[in-house]
């Protein structure tokens, strides 16, 4: 079960030098609880991180926060120094927003919002959470004052991080960081947070390439080596380019219109096995994928013949327009395969 010992909520106006905080009503703990559970639970795109420095403003800020409400008890009866502390967080943000706003402007807008903050307690474990989430604003029709709201139905929330933390001797110890960002500012987490990337995109791509491959191994090879070495190459296609890889849009372009030929395959149980892995912690579920690696892991040799080995670079965009088998009726098995190169095909090929 999950107890909130804290949370705040701050509004970021631009406009202004110092983010306005707002007093969280009871009826408002829907809006908190559901912006945890996406940074938590729900969101399954995110990067790892790790604290470099504990003594820069926001993770030292988190560290005496968390520390003064364990000593209160986990009861909070005296908010004079968790105030403080949020509002040290809230003031950094609201800081290098309007720096990066005044440097992009030319090209685009910092996403308006306010900064949610909690401290949460589940399962023994506690966890400080920080969540810049969408608000829009409105005018009083007859004040013309700005107002602030927060979406009824859809509850966006733009960037989040949760950190794991450990409480030692009644000192508070950072642990990793779950973070989300759907954009790739990176003023989030260089700027404001101010840690580093666990794992690199090198790592990422070789953990997810070998979860996925071992798991197609597992479930797929044994019944078709047809269907295992198809979703094989899709997979290593999807992944040799420099670009950016959201692990449960991966793993959905795999399955989602592929036609197992082995009618005993069961494509869904396969594909949630892997989108289990997505909570597991041994890779991000958003990086950019590195080609090097699998260029690497990309080749399979097979035997023709006794006289033919045929190497396969597993990266091609249409694995069936390139090799085909047929079996003739004389008994036969014969691979045809596409030859692009005018001496290799001159060297097979004799004028009838």
């Amino acid at each position: 079960m999950m107890e909130i010992l804290y949370r705040s909520l701050h509004n970021l106006d631009l406009s202004k030098e110092n983010p306005v905080r707002k007093e969280v009503p009871s009826d408002f703990n829907s809006y908190i609880v559901e912006y945890i559970k996406f940074a938590t639970t729900e969101n399954k795109i995110s990067k790892v991180y790790f604290v470099p420095d504990h003594n820069t403003t926001v993770m030292h800020c988190i560290a005496d926060l968390s520390a003064n409400v364990v000593r209160q008890g986990n009861a909070v009866t005296d908010e004079t120094v968790p105030m403080e502390l949020s509002d040290s967080i809230a003031r950094k943000l609201l800081a290098i927003e309007r720096i990066v706003q005044t440097r992009m402007a030319h090209i685009t807008n910092v996403q308006r919002g306010s900064i949610v903050q909690a401290l949460i307690l589940e399962d023994g474990e506690y966890r400080f959470i920080i969540a810049k989430v969408e608000h829009s604003e409105w005018y009083d029709g007859e004040t013309l004052a700005k107002n602030f709201g927060f979406p009824g139905e859809n509850k966006r929330v733009w960037k989040s991080a949760v950190v794991d933390l450990s409480i030692e001797d009644g000192n508070v110890i950072h642990g990793n960081i779950k973070v989300f960002c759907n954009t790739g500012a990176q003023y989030w987490t260089r700027d404001f947070l101010e840690v580093k990337e666990a794992n690199s995109d090198k790592v990422n791509t070789e953990n997810v390439l070998s979860i996925v491959v071992r798991e197609l191994k597992r479930s797929v090879k044994k019944k078709s080596l047809y269907d295992y070495y198809n979703l094989k190459n899709s997979l290593n296609h999807a992944l040799q380019s420099d670009k950016m890889i959201n692990y449960p849009d991966l793993i959905g372009d795999l399955f989602d219109t592929y036609q197992p030929s082995d009618p005993s395959i069961n494509k869904e149980a396969v594909r949630r096995k892997l989108l289990s892995h997505a909570d597991g912690g041994k890779f991000d579920t958003q990086f950019h994928a590195d080609p090097s690696v699998v260029k690497k892991n990309s080749k399979t040799k097979y035997r023709v013949n006794a006289y033919v080995n045929l190497i396969v670079e597993e990266l091609q965009p249409d694995r069936e327009a390139l090799i085909k088998a047929e079996r003739w009726l004389s008994g036969e098995q014969v691979l045809i395969v596409a030859c692009d190169d005018e001496d290799t095909f001159e060297a097979f090929y004799k004028e009838e």
